[in-house]
């Protein structure tokens, strides 16, 4: 979690820097290698201060964290003696401690930094408890802290990804400003744990089944194929337009001989195109279709991964590119097809834990689907598969790889 947080932040205009530390193949002595790992951060905090000028950072101003072990360490340096590894205690000025366990101090000094620390209250790893002793320690000497629990999470908060991030941007804000902030893009944050987890069970299923498929916006290959209708109002607009307005149908399918591709076929009726040039984050001042993924199952753990595509045909965001999508866009009147192919294992930001990844049959991934309408520079209404926000993996679709294939 640690790399993909480090990018997101980066995002935000933070400098990041993602470390390794050494790890014991025995752990008959645990403490010694907490010690390592402490050891091992401490180095790389002096490494960051000796090159800030650089890499355009401000030394005062560094923040030491990590998830599960990497926050167990995190706090374990950042409630160590700072002076025995020569860093002076000002130069740290927030800790993060994502499912992190135990601090081995019995105490925290006034001047130490500030603290989140985000915990699941079904962790079997990380103990509740030990969460809760270490922001005491820390309300008892006035240090600024944030105690987040999530109710009923386990171990596993990469399925929460959303969340980690608004909270940790919170927290960093106010430890660095004094003030407050509302994170409101994203809705992670007010999701129940047990809502995300539950998603296979309650959300809609649809089952995708093998396609030939010829990119050519055609869809020949698509005739008997169940059409989703995008009739659920997302993020934007204050109720469903009238059809020959607004409105579209979606499929999705695959194929076993091209297994690291989900293939989507859309149609979409759009009064008016708006098709200007917009910044890379504004993506979705343009009209286009939005396509939401998220491939945690099991032991693999993923952010969202979106990839949006104007209805001109042009790959919008940064994750859709020529590498990983191949699409074509047919435009007859007011009526608009896609027809695309998305490479999962070439999708930039989670390449390095899904360069193996294939669809089985039975697989089941979470999906959305969502149309974007946009006027004079205002997105007027966004259309999807499924309600709630487009963001929030735990209103997400279903999508079952199936072995039939279409007639």
């Amino acid at each position: 979690m640690e790399r993909y947080l480090a990018v997101e932040f980066a995002k935000k205009g933070y400098v990041c820097i993602s470390i390794n530390y050494r790890i014991r193949e025995k752990l008959d002595d645990p403490s010694a290698a907490i010690t390592d790992a402490v050891d091992d951060t401490a180095s790389a905090v002096s490494w960051v201060i000796e090159h800030s000028e650089e890499y355009g950072i401000d030394k005062k101003f560094i923040a030491v964290g990590g998830y599960s072990a990497g926050a167990l360490t995190a706090i374990n340096f950042g409630y160590s003696d700072f002076k025995k590894y020569g860093i002076d205690k000002s130069n740290v000025f927030g800790v993060i401690d994502i499912a992190g366990d135990t601090l081995y101090k019995k105490r925290v000094a006034k001047e130490d930094p500030p603290c989140i620390i985000i915990q699941g209250t079904q962790d079997p790893k990380s103990s509740l408890e030990s969460s809760k002793k270490l922001a005491k320690m820390l309300n008892d000497q006035n240090i600024y802290n944030v105690l987040y629990t999530i109710e009923g999470a386990d171990h596993n908060l990469m399925i929460l990804y959303d969340d980690v991030v608004n909270q940790t941007t919170m927290f960093l804000y106010e430890a660095l400003t004094g003030n407050s902030i509302e994170v409101n893009d994203i809705s992670g944050i007010s999701v129940e744990y047990e809502k995300v987890i539950q998603r296979v069970a309650e959300n809609p299923y649809y089952d995708a089944k093998q396609v030939n498929l010829t990119v050519d916006g055609k869809l020949d290959e698509w005739t008997g194929m169940e059409a989703i209708s995008l009739n659920q109002c997302k993020d934007s607009g204050d109720g469903l337009p009238e059809k020959d307005d607004f409105s579209g149908t979606v499929m999705i399918g695959w194929n076993e001989q091209d297994s690291h591709r989900i293939y989507i076929a859309a149609k979409i009726v759009d009064d008016i195109l708006w098709d200007k040039p917009v910044e890379e984050d504004k993506w979705y001042m343009n009209d286009c279709l939005e396509i939401a993924l998220d491939v945690s199952a099991d032991n693999i753990a993923a952010p969202v991964q979106k990839c949006v595509v104007a209805t001109s045909g042009t790959k919008l965001s940064a994750l859709a590119n020529d590498e990983n999508v191949e699409c074509v866009v047919v435009k007859q009147g007011n009526e608009y097809t896609f027809e695309m192919a998305i490479d999962i294992t070439k999708l930039e930001s989670i390449v390095d834990i899904t360069h193996d990844f294939s669809i089985l049959a039975e697989d089941i991934i979470g999906l959305s689907v969502c149309y974007n309408d946009c006027e004079n520079e205002v997105r007027e209404h966004q259309i999807g598969w499924t309600p709630g926000k487009a963001s929030n993996r735990g209103t997400f679709g279903n999508v079952r790889f199936v072995t039939e294939h279409v007639k």
